[in-house]
């Protein structure tokens, strides 16, 4: 059975956007009730509503999120099912902070990623799970102008093919040891530390970092794997791209690039339509859709989160990555 939840975030207004931003567009244009807490309205050139299974406003905490959304995830995990988080929304929207591929983080800004390694291990680790002898591996993959490199790779050739054949999978005991992985991964990162979003806003930008389970049990030798896949997904041409689904078949055939975030809008449009009625789901339009192709439909567990500003300077992005989240909220 699919089981695909969706979140929306909202995060607060930064001391830079306090600066730079003149007042009369730091205006909320998102609000909530108490009597809809899954429901959000935003207030722009006409008055539209969303919902989504969680809405977690401007003071919610990483801990918050990760309790209500990704705990409940580890066990399906631990049991031998595959499981993706996905974040996606436009520039700065706090996709990176939400996720934990942050550069640096304090104990309770640690993002999903960070928690879910250290609750993992310690199941891993655990008396319960000793008698399946299970260990963890992980693999970090970035996703640049539909290139995939291999961020863990040190030396030689770190490009990938679509099967991510040769792809590091580092076998891990601690969280400090995944910790240290995923710096060197930053690291290794087209972006070195810079904004990549805003430097270079043409370019698709996707991070996939991947601990892989393996369950052996003895007597009838059988080995059961499963994967999560934390996907960091950039948002900047969603802005122009994303939308309407008429926009996104627009660019989709009057562009002659075929980036990411239109592959994967096109293969969550195409899942999300109860009136489509072919069985078509276009997967190759990406290198991440066809990656993630087993990991979006099928027989996993799933959490997509919606991440945006709530003020009107960032009105028209957070209106597009609305529409975008709700053709995602109709996959079955």
């Amino acid at each position: 059975m699919n089981l695909l939840h969706k979140a929306l975030r909202i995060r607060p207004l930064s001391a830079e956007e306090l600066v730079r931003i003149p007042s009369r567009l730091q205006r909320n244009v998102i609000s909530t009730t108490p009597f809809t807490p899954n429901q959000v309205v935003i207030q722009g050139e006409k008055k539209q509503s969303f919902t989504f299974d969680h809405v977690f406003g401007p003071e919610t905490t990483q801990k918050e999120i990760y309790d209500k959304t990704v705990m409940k995830l580890i066990d399906q995990f631990l049991e031998g099912n595959n499981v993706t988080v996905l974040t996606f929304g436009h520039t700065s929207s706090g996709k990176s902070y939400t996720m934990g591929t942050t550069e640096k983080s304090t104990h309770e800004s640690k993002g999903i990623i960070p928690r879910s390694i250290t609750t993992l291990l310690s199941c891993v680790n655990s008396t319960q799970y000793k008698t399946r002898k299970p260990f963890m591996k992980v693999s970090f993959v970035e996703i640049y102008n539909d290139e995939s490199t291999d961020l863990l790779c040190e030396g030689g050739d770190r490009k990938l093919n679509t099967s991510l054949t040769g792809l590091q999978e580092i076998r891990v005991n601690s969280a400090e040891e995944v910790a240290g992985l995923l710096s060197l991964g930053q690291l290794n990162r087209r972006s070195n530390a810079q904004d990549l979003n805003r430097h270079d806003p043409d370019n698709s930008h996707v991070i996939v970092f991947s601990p892989k389970l393996n369950k052996q049990f003895d007597g009838e030798w059988v080995t059961v794997t499963s994967k999560f896949h934390f996907v960091d997904l950039a948002g900047n041409e969603m802005v122009r791209s994303f939308g309407l689904e008429h926009k996104l078949k627009e660019h989709f055939t009057s562009t002659n690039e075929l980036t990411t975030k239109v592959a994967i809008g096109n293969a969550i449009c195409a899942l999300g339509d109860p009136s489509e009625n072919s069985t078509f789901l276009p997967y190759k339009g990406s290198k991440l859709t066809r990656i993630l192709q087993n990991y979006l439909c099928n027989n996993i567990q799933a959490l997509i989160i919606a991440c945006v500003s709530p003020i009107e300077y960032n009105i028209k992005e957070t209106v597009n990555t609305l529409e975008y989240a709700k053709h995602a909220r109709k996959i079955k």
